[in-house]
């Protein structure tokens, strides 16, 4: 499977900023050009059920993703969250320059996991 694009690769993420383990804690972020992908669907499905996670879903922009994700981090937690989306952008506009491909250290589910 190819990665999808830089801006929906880095936009299915799972975040725990506190350590209690509560349902609020976990937060996945997708778009829903993602979330309607089947193999994409299954990988949050996955992550919902082990970490009992929140979705926050946007269309266009992540920026209609902070309402939701303010109702379950504080201002730290929302500063720290954009860093990290920053940090995978930027990794993700290096892997692409580089030519970089999978290297089966990430399965998804149902998938076979690639020799090194």
């Amino acid at each position: 499977m190819r990665i999808p694009s830089l801006s929906v690769m880095s936009c299915l993420l799972l975040f725990s900023f506190i350590e209690s383990g509560t349902a609020s804690d976990y937060v996945i972020v997708v778009s829903k050009e993602t979330q309607a992908e089947q193999e994409w669907s299954a990988v949050v499905d996955a992550l919902v059920k082990k970490h009992n996670a929140v979705v926050v879903e946007f269309s266009d922009s992540l920026e209609e993703a902070l309402p939701a994700l303010k109702n379950h981090f504080d201002e730290d937690g929302v500063v720290a969250l954009t860093a990290w989306i920053a940090f995978q952008n930027l990794s993700a506009k290096f892997n692409s320059a580089l030519g970089a491909e999978e290297n089966g250290l990430c399965k998804l589910p149902g998938q076979a996991k690639k020799p090194v």
